[in-house]
């Protein structure tokens, strides 16, 4: 709402169907965020409105490591993701997108730099065209996690 009342314009789509769906859906009525912040549902082909997406938040108290992302960065889509989880380990800030602390003011100072700095999206999207999901890799990564031995 913050941003919206700034004079910052952008569309939020929200994708799923969880328990907090009737919160969500007050707090949009409450803030006059109707569409703005749009709820999907769920869908049985996200990608369609990732690859439509200019950037894709996963912003998450906490995480594994989630195939959301490695989606988004397939599809060639900058992701703002909380560094939570092994997170880290598939957002290289700067590079395939943005890293923040799980913290509502970091969030927001993230989306009203990235909604100032459309220029990056562009320069991410143009560096996600060579990015290449190698499970061989993923996996070893995931093995050093964990710290279990691949003998």
């Amino acid at each position: 709402g913050k941003l919206f009342a700034e004079g910052y314009r952008f569309d939020w789509r929200i994708v799923g169907d969880g328990s907090e769906r009737y919160q969500i859906q007050e707090w949009i009525f409450q803030n006059s965020l109707q569409g703005t912040v749009i709820l999907e549902g769920n869908s049985a082909n996200p990608f369609r409105l990732v690859k439509k997406a200019d950037v894709f938040a996963l912003l998450s108290e906490r995480e594994g490591l989630p195939n959301t992302i490695y989606e988004a960065l397939i599809l060639g889509i900058p992701v703002l993701a909380t560094n939570v989880g092994g997170i880290s380990e598939q957002v290289v800030n700067g590079e395939t997108g943005w890293l923040i602390r799980d913290d509502e003011t970091e969030i927001y100072h993230a989306i009203r730099h990235i909604l100032d700095h459309p220029d990056e999206i562009r320069e991410i999207k143009e560096k996600l065209k060579t990015y290449s999901y190698d499970n061989t890799t993923v996996c070893k990564g995931i093995l050093q996690i964990f710290d279990v031995h691949d003998d």
